[in-house]
């Protein structure tokens, strides 16, 4: 038995060797480099990657359009666009020279879809994307848009004056204060009743709390502007020794701006701000032999705008007008242009203003831009004596092909 087992483990060894042999050409070989896989196709329903989304470099915001401008010229409105500089005649039947039969007090309704203005103590209306024109007179004598949609204020009320045999009876006039909504006339409000003669309303607060109005005697002048609170239908008394002129609210009708009233001659005079109830005023612009008129707050708030006449302290007269900006507390102050240069108006977005400049007796229209510190020369005249027939509004979303 001895004898036979390393035969017996001879022939398992040579076995095993013939088994290896026979199957070694199916075993694979370890790769000796990373395999290319062929691009993965995608699917509608791939999961999303790990990668951030990359970010857009962000693109400049595009410039708002530059809006409209409304003025009279030969005593007609007309209409130009900036952004084109298109001209438009609006009315056809002013007479120039004639009070009575010139247009004026054109006013652009804050999104630039109307325009409202008075020819003589009628009111009208015009709709610039349907382009009709609508007699408003029997709404009362318009005084302003308030900055909410729109909305607007008239004065409604018999303002004639009795004969003069019957002079006493002019103490009987009266009017009412009204708001109304352009968009739904049946929208209105009676804000209170102003009485004790003849008056002729220059302005009112956006809230309608505050009117400006002057006292004037039927068949004389005009006194001073006055100050009535709505609510109370009362008379502020100013806190000043002289009469208090050219009155103008800021936007959100928390303050007002005025200078002394200018009649007969040029008074000397200081600019001043105070609450909408003459409380608390400041001086904000004051120079020797010197009158502000014409001051208006800017859209945003953050500015005033007025022409400033140098006067001849004898004489009494204008020897030149300028154009300046202060801010409401009078820390800074800017001189645009002097050389019978008079405002006119500011931009919706408070940016730039309007003025006028005399050359041989025709007044040319400027644009100052209180950014570039440039100014720009516009393509048309105005008549003199017509600031408040101008006007600087947006244009409406129809205009804008929108």
């Amino acid at each position: 038995m001895r004898s036979r087992r390393p035969l017996v483990i001879f022939l398992i060894i040579v076995c095993l060797l013939f088994l290896q042999a026979c199957f070694s050409p199916f075993t694979p070989k370890l790769p000796t480099e990373a395999p290319t896989l062929p691009p993965a196709i995608p699917t509608e329903h791939s999961e999303p990657t790990l990668e951030p989304t990359p970010t857009l470099e962000p693109t400049e915001a595009l410039a708002p359009p530059n809006g409209q401008i409304i003025f009279r010229y030969n005593a007609n409105l007309w209409r130009y666009l900036v952004d084109s500089g298109t001209l438009e005649q609006l009315t056809f039947d002013g007479v120039p020279g004639d009070y009575g039969n010139a247009y004026d007090k054109a006013e652009i309704s804050p999104d630039g879809a109307v325009l409202a203005y008075i020819k003589g103590e009628n009111s009208y209306m015009h709709d610039f994307t349907s382009g009709t024109k609508v007699d408003m007179s029997a709404y009362g004598k318009f005084i302003k848009w308030n900055g909410v949609g729109r909305q607007f204020f008239t004065m409604l009320g018999n303002m004639t004056c009795p004969p003069v045999e019957n002079l006493e009876d002019q103490s009987l006039l009266n009017f009412n204060v009204m708001r109304y909504d352009q968009t739904n006339l049946s929208s209105v409000t009676n804000l209170g009743n102003i009485g004790g003669g003849l008056k002729f309303v220059n302005t009112i607060s956006n809230d309608g709390q505050w009117l400006v109005a002057n006292s004037c005697g039927c068949y004389s002048e005009c006194g001073s502007e006055s100050v009535w609170h709505l609510p109370t239908l009362s008379q502020i008394s100013p806190p000043f020794s002289f009469q208090i002129g050219a009155i103008d609210f800021s936007p959100d009708s928390s303050r007002m701006v005025f200078g002394q009233w200018q009649m007969y001659g040029y008074e000397e005079s200081a600019l001043y701000t105070a609450g909408s109830g003459l409380s608390s005023p400041i001086t904000i612009y004051n120079r020797s032999d010197t009158a502000p008129i014409r001051q208006e707050w800017s859209p945003d708030g953050s500015m005033i705008a007025f022409t400033l006449v140098e006067i001849d302290p004898v004489e009494r007269t204008a020897t030149e007008h300028m154009v300046i900006l202060t801010s409401p507390d009078g820390h800074e102050q800017l001189l645009v242009e002097s050389g019978s240069a008079e405002f006119l108006a500011w931009s919706p977005d408070s940016s730039r203003i309007l003025y006028s400049q005399e050359f041989g007796g025709v007044r040319q229209v400027y644009v100052y831009d209180r950014v570039s510190e440039t100014r720009t020369l516009l393509p048309f005249v105005i008549d003199a004596y017509s600031d408040s027939a101008v006007d600087w509004g947006r244009l409406s979303i129809g205009d804008l092909g929108l």
